[in-house]
């Protein structure tokens, strides 16, 4: 069955992005490390860019994530020429001379081709021209560049790729640990799991939200800087005390669970906005569970924390929420109209 991409939703180069990294193969890291540089370089207005030049920010971004988990890819993969020449490199076997000059022979083979393409289809062309094997070079693209120059939506795509990442370096390690549930640290911001009594952070909360909201409040669509965002509970974490309250047990659903987190401006977030007092109206309901449904589609990570609380259908997750909200009523919650102005249309529901 054919899931939406975010592209299907909006067709916009940066939705494009989101699905790329989402959604592109991941037979190992190497489109994380290859999409932040380019997008650096297009930061920096450059358009003909040679593969030398393109080497060692490339590498170093890998040698950054290898040093974090040596989990960069498939078992087949790991043992390949490229990431065996990073872990010698980081073990001190080989000088950084000699790692960029096997970075230009085999970082490059397949990236820089398969990039734009998901499934079988090349989702975009606005990122760049493909010149590796006549000019061992690549030419971005006007409209990449033009979107470049948004510095905050620049920070925002590399943070929420770097998040992936993190979240996929999870995925290739599973085999060395079982899964376990992913949970959210209010006092950092982070999201982490329990591994043998140790609490491992996995990567930021943040970014990971950004990745499917875009650069906005969840409810009122204004456009905001990472810095300016605050990661809030859809249904406030009050339910919790008053379900304990008026039935004398705990409520059987993780409020801190990503399905449960989005990312809220400070007035929507705050006393004059919906605040840990209220719950939301019926369409932001729409949307989170469309949100939540993306996730499922494309963080494997995080599929069965979703799952583990929400259902493991889609049906099931509806009907979850559907719950949820009729137990808030039932307890006398109140709930919030919603912001005064919204600046633009939702991003999965209308």
């Amino acid at each position: 069955m054919y899931k939406k991409t975010f592209s299907d939703y909006k067709k916009t180069l940066d939705n494009d992005i989101r699905t790329i990294i989402h959604k592109g193969k991941n037979v190992a890291c190497y489109k994380f490390p290859w999409f932040q540089t380019i997008l650096n370089f297009a930061k920096q207005g450059k358009t003909h860019i040679k593969r030398e030049q393109l080497s060692k920010p490339f590498v170093e971004k890998i040698i950054k994530h290898t040093k974090k988990s040596p989990f960069q890819g498939q078992t087949k993969v790991r043992d390949g020429k490229m990431l065996r020449s990073v872990k010698d490199h980081i073990d001190g076997k080989i000088n950084m001379e000699k790692l960029l000059l096997i970075t230009e022979k085999e970082g490059f083979k397949d990236v820089v081709r398969a990039l734009p393409i998901i499934g079988r289809k090349k989702i975009t062309n606005d990122l760049y021209i493909d010149e590796m094997k006549v000019g061992k070079r690549i030419i971005l693209q006007e409209k990449f560049l033009r979107l470049a120059q948004d510095e905050n939506l620049v920070k925002l795509l590399d943070a929420g790729t770097d998040s992936r990442w993190d979240l996929q370096q999870r995925v290739w390690e599973k085999k060395m640990h079982p899964s376990v549930l992913i949970a959210f640290d209010e006092n950092n911001g982070m999201l982490y799991e329990e591994r043998l009594n140790q609490r491992i952070f996995l990567t930021s909360t943040k970014p990971t939200l950004t990745n499917y909201q875009g650069d906005v409040c969840f409810y009122c669509r204004k456009p905001y800087s990472l810095n300016n965002l605050e990661v809030e509970h859809f249904i406030p974490l009050d339910l919790d005390k008053s379900f304990f309250l008026q039935k004398k047990k705990r409520l059987k659903y993780n409020l801190n669970n990503i399905g449960n987190l989005v990312n809220a401006c400070k007035k929507c977030n705050g006393p004059e906005g919906k605040w840990h007092l209220y719950f939301p109206k019926k369409k932001f309901w729409n949307e989170l569970h469309a949100r939540n449904e993306q996730m499922c589609n494309s963080e494997k990570p995080l599929e069965l924390t979703l799952q583990s609380n929400l259902g493991k259908s889609k049906e099931q997750r509806l009907q979850k929420l559907i719950e949820l909200r009729d137990l808030c009523f039932e307890l006398y919650m109140q709930e919030w109209e919603g912001p005064t102005e919204i600046y633009d249309s939702m991003q999965f529901t209308n």
